[in-house]
């Protein structure tokens, strides 16, 4: 029969595995079965060849007749190009089990980070660090409840639930490489700085005058909420910003050079919406109205933030600037921040600030029931600036005084922007009647004083320190007199 074609062969019945068939190993030919033959296992390459019809179980145990086991082989290509073949494909796992190897983060939230990954079956991602400059508590992101062998398949579901209110996780079913992205509004910080005249120190302890630079510096820290037309983005502004008041033309001054005696806003922008600048509002109207309409400093609350209400000249667009406070210049056209003129305010971080005027000369007479400013002295009084009506101000006044007749009434009082001759109002007053007739001098004096604690209101305001006497004998009054222990004076503090 060596001379017969295979095709002429007849045809066998089932094969039962155990009938014989030639091979050639080796280069040697070797006879083996068609069982032993079927027992050889598949997979050992990465590929199948098309045309070639199987069947996959998941155990050693073959669950069919003439079934194979497909080896644990990764990665495997199945491919299956013949007409009218079906591949039939079964994974085996456990529904419910596995870890994702890789989950990324993404949405602009630059500083957050996640821990506790790879998540299992039921697990809970952290999200910590900060978001736009904000620290946030540590937190569950989620829970992502996972249905998939190890390294492979997709998650499920994934809970959006977070301690950073307003922000969602979206992203999900995800593969074993995927991304989360987080999204939502997050709610604006408060401007985390303070206005200075003095470079790095956000809070001056010395008096500074003549200033033409108004410095923006972190304080708390150094993030913003800037509004971009749609919502406010925290933003890092860098470290320490400026504003010339000398300059008009730049995005850091203002649609003028400062004049003498005048009130600015100070905002804080994005200059062609990359760079943060600080620029200078038109100057108000007057010490106490900023004016309304276009072209003036009129401002608008927005989302409880300050903006410009409308377009400033080399400056932010409407809206797109976040107020940061106010200064005033003097007849110079110079700022200045001292112990006895506040005239910057800060209109968010604001502190208690020190105030203080005292009466220089020895000795004066005054012996008239009608109120005057003490000593005649236009500079006795207190002088601030207040971003905004709600500042508190709280004054104190002291004085001393002796009369040649006994029984002589001297009194103080303060003032809040007007001189009342004739009374006072909106402050307690302490006064006494002199003691002695015989001897005027700093050893026999009484003592007279005035407190005042409220709210002046928006803009430049003065708390007037007066002095009044009854009319008998000759009233004497004492600035810094006698050895050493007598000094008539005002002190407070505005919120600033």
């Amino acid at each position: 029969m060596s001379n017969i074609p295979i095709t002429s062969l007849p045809i066998t019945n089932p094969l039962t595995g155990e009938e014989t068939v030639p091979i050639v190993q080796a280069g040697t030919t070797k006879r083996t079965t068609t069982g032993a033959i079927s027992a050889l296992p598949f997979g050992q390459g990465t590929s199948f060849a098309s045309g070639i019809s199987f069947v996959t179980v998941t155990t050693s145990s073959a669950a069919l007749p003439s079934s194979r086991v497909l080896a644990a082989i990764s990665p495997v290509t199945l491919t299956d190009n013949g007409t009218g073949n079906t591949i039939a494909i079964g994974l085996s796992f456990t529904p419910g089990s596995g870890t994702v190897t890789s989950v990324g983060l993404s949405g602009g939230t630059t500083g957050l980070t996640i821990s506790n990954s790879p998540v299992t079956v039921n697990g809970t991602m952290t999200l910590g660090g900060y978001l736009n400059g904000t620290a946030i508590a540590t937190g569950s992101i989620g829970t992502a409840q996972l249905a998939f062998t190890p390294n492979s398949g997709t998650v499920t579901q994934v809970n959006g639930t977070s301690t950073v209110g307003g922000l969602t996780l979206s992203g999900g079913p995800i593969t074993v490489n995927g991304t989360l992205t987080l999204s939502g509004t997050l709610a604006p910080i408060l401007p985390q700085g303070r206005l200075t005249l003095t470079s790095a120190v956000p809070i001056t302890s010395t008096d500074v005058t003549g200033a033409t630079t108004i410095y923006y510096t972190p304080f708390s820290g150094r993030y913003v909420p800037i509004y971009n037309g749609s919502g406010f983005v925290n933003v890092d502004f860098g470290g320490e910003l400026t504003n010339s008041t000398v300059a008009s033309s730049s995005g850091n001054a203002g649609p003028t050079t400062v004049s003498a005696n005048s009130v600015y806003d100070m905002y804080i922008w994005l200059l062609n919406n990359v760079t943060p600048t600080l620029t200078r509002s038109p100057a108000w109207i007057s010490d106490t109205s900023q004016g309304t309409g276009s072209g003036t400093a009129e401002r608008l609350q927005l989302n409880g933030i300050w903006v410009n209400k409308f377009p400033i000249t080399n400056g932010p667009g409407t809206s797109l600037g976040t107020l940061l406070g106010s200064f005033r210049s003097n007849s110079s056209s110079q700022a200045l921040d001292t112990a006895a003129v506040r005239w910057l305010s800060n209109a968010y971080n604001a502190v208690p600030r020190g105030l203080q005027v005292l009466e220089g000369s020895t000795s004066w007479q005054y012996t008239t029931q009608t109120y005057r400013q003490v000593n005649a002295n236009p500079f006795n009084k207190l002088d601030f600036l207040s971003s905004f009506a709600g500042n508190l101000l709280t004054a104190r006044a002291m004085s001393n005084f002796s009369n040649t007749t006994t029984g002589v009434f001297g009194a103080i009082g303060i003032d809040i922007d007007t001189l009342n001759t004739t009374s006072v109002s909106n402050n307690i007053n302490f006064f006494q009647y002199s003691f002695t007739g015989s001897t005027v001098g700093p050893t026999t004096t009484s003592g007279a004083a005035s407190f005042y604690t409220g709210y002046p209101g928006m803009g430049r305001h003065q708390a007037i320190w007066k002095e009044i006497s009854g009319t008998n004998g000759t009233t004497t009054w004492f600035g810094s007199a006698g050895p050493g222990f007598i000094q008539s004076g005002i002190t407070g503090e505005i919120h600033n």
